[in-house]
């Protein structure tokens, strides 16, 4: 738990660009805990095809699109990949 807690305070970004160390906690790649890492995944999948007042949730083909071209941005690659499987071939 206390890994997954550092890293949602690191933000869980896996590439950073130009934004304060302090901020991320000086973690990035793969210095972000795994458990953080699927998380952050999990979470944002949850958020984009959850209905909201605002916006509308996405389609279950839009957020898979959306995570894959975040791959190596945003989420960890390796993580995207074993996502997208299990999510595809449920």
């Amino acid at each position: 738990m206390k890994n997954l807690m550092l890293g949602i305070l690191s933000c869980s970004r896996f590439k950073l660009r130009s934004v304060p160390d302090y901020f991320f906690r000086g973690l990035k790649g793969e210095g972000i805990p795994l458990e953080a890492r699927i998380f952050a995944v999990i979470d944002v999948y949850d958020a984009l095809t959850s209905d909201r007042p605002y916006p509308k949730a996405w389609s279950k083909e839009e957020t898979l699109e959306y995570i894959r071209e975040q791959s190596g941005k945003h989420f960890d690659p390796q993580v995207v990949e074993v996502f997208l499987k299990l999510e595809i071939d449920g």
